[in-house]
């Protein structure tokens, strides 16, 4: 298993949602709301199963900025996909 966290400034954030069809709000202040929902529960979510804090970079394998690119952010998982794979054999 590889833990990858995913994480992005907040402009970036905004911006992706505005075109990202799973956001129901449309204007900035609903954006703003929903991003600030959705952070909160799965916050919530992560720390209560697994007893550790939600974006703590210690609890994961790879933390990454989105907004490198999603071509940027599949290779480098990829990479330490084959990387942790090679240390295991």
């Amino acid at each position: 298993m590889l833990r990858v966290f995913l994480y992005a400034p907040v402009e970036f954030r905004r911006e992706y949602a505005k075109t990202n069809p799973i956001v129901k709000a449309t204007t900035e202040k609903g954006i703003r709301e929903e991003i600030d929902k959705t952070d909160r529960k799965r916050s919530a979510y992560y720390n209560y199963y697994t007893q550790n804090r939600w974006g703590d970079a210690h609890n994961y394998d790879l933390a990454l900025n989105a907004e490198l690119g999603k071509q940027a952010c599949i290779d480098m998982i990829l990479t330490a996909v084959a990387a942790k794979e090679k240390g295991m054999g």
